[in-house]
Order: C-alpha cells, then structure tokens, then sequence
C-alpha cells in the first residue's frame, strides 16, 4: 500500500494549435482538420477551447510512421522532374 505524500510528476502544459503545426512542421489548419477527424488526439476545455499533450501527439505520430508508408516516402529526397529521365 502506497504511503503519503506520494511523489507526483508535475504536469506537463498543453499545447495550442499552432505549438503542434510548429512541432509537426505543418499547418495549423491540418492539426483542426485531422483533430476533428478524430486523428489527433486532443483535450476539449469550455469554450470550444482545444489544448493538445505533446506527449501523445508525438507517440501518435511515431504510431503513424510505423504503420504508414506515406509518411515515409515524404522524406525521400526531391529529384527534379528533369532529372528523372535525363
């Protein structure tokens, strides 16, 4: 059995919108887009207010780059379309 004070982490803040498409590297009308498709997962506070834990966020999309493969091919480097049949 647990004894008092048990240590608690500090709680992490939650992060806007916009904090997410920085992180992630697109835009902020993709971060509401996927997170009213139920994508992204999201905390809903009063007022329409969404707030977003980094911590999930990242460990959906690593769930994505190890399930998609077109997440993958975004980093494959550009070759320009001159350059693909000389």
């Amino acid at each position: 059995m647990a004894r008092w004070p048990v240590p608690l982490e500090a709680p992490q803040p939650l992060l806007t919108a916009i904090e997410i498409a920085r992180l992630l590297g697109v835009s902020k009308q993709w971060v509401y887009k996927w997170t009213e498709q139920g994508k992204l997962p999201c905390v809903r506070l009063p007022g329409r207010t969404i707030r977003y834990d980094a911590a999930e966020v990242e460990r959906y999309v690593e769930s994505l780059k190890r399930t998609s493969p077109v997440v993958h091919a975004a980093v494959l480097p550009f070759v320009p379309p001159n350059k693909i049949n000389p």
